[in-house]
């Protein structure tokens, strides 16, 4: 009987503490950009967004995966798991040589060899492309090329990890404007690139996580374990 009495008063101490009330919890702040619109159906080239599945020499053996990616209520998981990477890439109807691409995401935790890539442009005609990379735990990577060459990066180490609001804004032969945030990071014209090149071409967006095997680029990867998951909140472009 006292030890039940001694059991109710620490109880009533607790209660009286606060100890046993529920945590508040924060909801998630929603986004303010459209969600990634289904289905997700590989091989499915007149939808908005189609999931990659097949393999590629850069992937060492992860290869793209459909089953890596998926809606979550209005969310897009993209995931990389053991031996499968994720991707998802806009219809071709969708390429422009003038607009503006924007992603909300949450970045997976920072991960040595995992590139997270949740926004890049490209045309597979031409090899441009326009690059928003978290490579490893290294930080944040922005990538111009023209015809498959590499004509100007730029690495920011001191970017936080977690949710960011990133967009780009390209107009073909003159001008690639890179935004996080709300905050211009860089600007490039002809004028900065490597012998004046430039991306000339219409192109698409796409959405995707992968590991490298470059462990100078992004550091020695060591294996997805259990998973590592980015989301993506919204999509627009304009």
């Amino acid at each position: 009987a006292n030890a039940q009495a001694d059991i109710d008063a620490i109880d009533r101490e607790l209660a009286g503490q606060g100890a046993l009330t529920d945590p508040v919890v924060t909801p998630p702040k929603a986004s303010v950009l459209p969600p990634i619109a289904g289905p997700l159906t590989p091989n499915a080239w007149n939808n908005p967004w189609t999931p990659s599945d097949w393999d590629e020499p850069k992937m060492n053996g992860y290869r793209w995966s459909p089953n890596n990616v998926f809606l979550d209520g209005t969310d897009l998981k993209v995931r990389l798991t053991e031996k499968n990477s994720a991707q998802i890439q806009q219809i071709g109807a969708a390429r422009s040589a003038k607009g503006r691409w924007e992603v909300d995401v949450t970045l997976a935790p920072p991960t040595p060899g995992m590139i997270q890539a949740p926004l890049w442009t490209y045309n597979n005609e031409t090899r441009d492309e326009l690059d928003f990379e978290w490579v490893g735990d290294g930080g944040l990577q922005l990538n111009v090329y023209a015809k498959g060459v590499s004509v100007w990066s730029k690495t920011i180490t001191n970017v936080k990890d977690g949710r960011h609001h990133i967009a780009v804004e390209y107009e073909a032969s003159k001008s690639v404007i890179f935004i996080m945030d709300g905050v211009e990071l860089d600007r490039v014209t002809p004028a900065q690139t490597k012998g004046g090149a430039f991306p000339t071409s219409p192109m698409k967006a796409y959405i995707e996580v992968w590991p490298s095997l470059s462990e100078g680029w992004a550091g020695k990867w060591q294996g997805a374990g259990s998973g590592l998951t980015m989301t993506v909140h919204g999509f627009k472009q304009s």
